[in-house]
């Protein structure tokens, strides 16, 4: 008798399912998005902001190469238009890199406002867009901006003023460090060396360089972009692998199936209202819905 009762009558009860905190394991295995073939042809976009007003800008953009960690942050403001994101990714990536065959990003109003989803349609470009509250999915730029964020306390002053001005120098740092995931540097699998920096760590012997230095250059990139490919899925799998572990079983809905709607982010809504009332006695779940 107990035990059909809490097989079927409690966990059928409608007022728990509303009110009880889910207790489970995230369900489905982790999907990585796969490895890109080529360099600059899969980039992911977002933004960091807003942030204090800073020689006019209160915004970043950033850009980032999936395969070779090249990386664009960009000044710019939190109500900028689809118009004037086009220009800047036309000034700060397709002048240098060309276009990308796919482009991942978050649904940010610009990113799918009719003139950005246009402008891409006639150029070829696929637009591919993470699911409402899962920034998992651009995980490569989620990763950037954190990274940007921590290198900037170091660098804006007591007021939080300077931020803008340290970029170009945060992008360097980032450029010349070595990524976990590749096990190069950005520098490294854009330019086919490291740079040379301030004060220099070496002196390098001044050599006659002929066709056959160009053609060693060439093939010694060629062989880092496949190393950092094999080195990225590698990286990938461990990420799936360590994730699944604490994830349970993929649950399969059809068409029809009755579920509960978490009210997770409409809390958080709730509380930026400003109402008297508490997010602490809110429903965890809503519905249901088919």
């Amino acid at each position: 008798m107990r035990k059909e009762l809490e097989t079927t009558y409690i966990s059928a009860c409608e007022g728990c399912q509303r009110n009880k905190s889910g207790t489970t394991r995230p369900s489905g295995p982790l999907h990585p998005l796969p490895v890109p073939d080529n360099r600059c042809e899969s980039i992911a976009m977002d933004f960091v902001g807003p942030l204090p007003n800073d020689d006019g800008h209160n915004c970043i953009l950033t850009i980032t190469d999936r395969l070779g960690s090249d990386l664009r942050i960009i000044p710019c403001n939190i109500d900028i238009s689809a118009k004037d994101l086009a220009t800047l990714f036309f000034r700060e990536w397709y002048c240098e890199n060309g276009l990308p065959l796919e482009i991942i990003s978050d649904r940010d109003k610009l990113f799918v406002s009719q003139f950005w989803k246009y402008l891409h349609r006639l150029t070829g470009v696929k637009l591919k867009m993470s699911t409402a509250f899962h920034p998992q999915t651009d995980g490569s730029s989620e990763r950037s901006n954190r990274t940007i964020i921590q290198a900037l306390r170091f660098h804006v002053e007591r007021n939080q003023k300077g931020w803008a001005r340290a970029l170009p120098l945060v992008r360097f740092n980032h450029m010349n460090t070595i990524n976990a995931s590749t096990g190069f540097t950005p520098f490294q699998l854009h330019c086919g060396r490291q740079p040379r920096i301030i004060p220099p760590l070496h002196t390098p012997e001044r050599s006659d360089a002929d066709s056959s230095d160009a053609a060693k250059v060439i093939a010694q990139l060629e062989t880092d972009v496949m190393e950092a490919q094999d080195n990225l899925l590698l990286a990938k799998s461990n990420q799936a692998y360590h994730a699944d572990k604490s994830r349970s079983a993929e649950k399969v809905y059809t068409a029809g199936d009755k579920v509960m709607l978490s009210t997770f982010h409409r809390r958080r809504d709730f509380m930026q209202r400003g109402d008297h009332r508490v997010a602490k006695f809110m429903v965890r779940w809503d519905g249901p819905y088919r």
